[in-house]
């Protein structure tokens, strides 16, 4: 078996990142979410409709798992109902991201970023810039569409040269898969194939970015599970909604990409990808005081 890591690089050198719509983390939902998410040792998870209001970090002293979210002020949230996106950050994530500058940029209650510097297979440091979407509805007005996506391109477009780009999205649209009379898509052969106006959109918007659905390039984990992540609550049929997006040109890092059970109760199950690169935090150098308490 080929092996695409440098010589040294171990096994468990990956991450865990995830997509997930979580249907609300008012009260205690966001602890046991934490908790969760902990115990499936993800490195970072992007959340949509957190439901919850203004801005913030919301730190699970338990876990050591913090979440870093937006959404809407107490009285636009009444009106505006079910928004909010954030990121779900392990201990080693968040000491990462704390560590190199502390870059997140809260876009709007649909759309966050932020940025941690991580090693690929060959040793390399790469920022890796992580995008967490929630799209609006196919019925909303056209010009709250083009809001969004005016919003997504602009944070898009604050990525550092150079960067590993991953976003992570609920995108409320089908955009299939590939085809195979098609030379090359924005999707790869497993998925859904049903497709649609909002789906056709983003595709065009994801091959102007360079990016591609990782979401649809692996099999199902086993016979019997499905590509679907959202239930329609009419129809029942399922629907591939929740998405794992990456750059072309760091496809080589990604392991696998496949859907998993929700981390606390919702109508969505989760997306995760595992990548090939390293999380490293910096031993800070020692001073005098912390080696008189240590010898002591």
């Amino acid at each position: 078996m080929r092996n695409d890591c440098r010589p040294g690089w171990r096994n468990d050198s990956r991450i865990s990142v995830g997509s997930f719509n979580v249907r609300s983390l008012k009260g205690d939902k966001w602890k046991l979410a934490c908790h969760e998410f902990a115990s499936r040792n993800f490195f970072i998870c992007g959340i949509s409709e957190h439901w919850m209001s203004g801005s913030g970090i919301l730190v699970d002293e338990e876990s050591g798992v913090r979440f870093i979210y937006i959404g809407h002020d107490e009285t636009e949230n009444s009106k505006s109902g079910k928004h909010g996106v954030g990121f779900m950050l392990s201990w080693k994530a968040y000491g990462l991201w704390r560590d190199q500058g502390v870059r997140v940029n809260r876009v709007s209650p649909r759309a966050i970023s932020l940025i941690i510097e991580l090693s690929d297979p060959y040793g390399s440091k790469v920022p890796f810039f992580f995008l967490q979407g929630y799209a609006v509805q196919q019925n909303c007005p056209e010009v709250e569409r083009e809001s969004f996506w005016t919003a997504m391109q602009s944070a898009l477009d604050l990525s550092p040269a150079g960067c590993a780009r991953v976003l992570t999205m609920d995108v409320n649209a089908s955009i299939g898969t590939r085809q195979p009379h098609e030379e090359s898509s924005v999707c790869g052969f497993f998925g859904l194939q049903r497709t649609n106006l909002a789906g056709e959109r983003l595709k065009d918007w994801l091959s102007h970015n360079g990016l591609y659905a990782v979401s649809t390039h692996f099999s199902p984990r086993a016979k019997g599970h499905g590509y679907g992540t959202w239930k329609h609550p009419r129809s029942r049929g399922m629907y591939q909604n929740d998405h794992i997006f990456v750059s072309r040109g760091h496809l080589k890092t990604v392991k696998s990409c496949r859907n998993y059970s929700p981390l606390v109760v919702s109508d969505h199950l989760l997306v995760k990808a595992v990548f090939r690169v390293a999380a490293k935090l910096q031993k800070k150098p020692e001073t005098e005081a912390d080696l008189l308490r240590r010898l002591d």
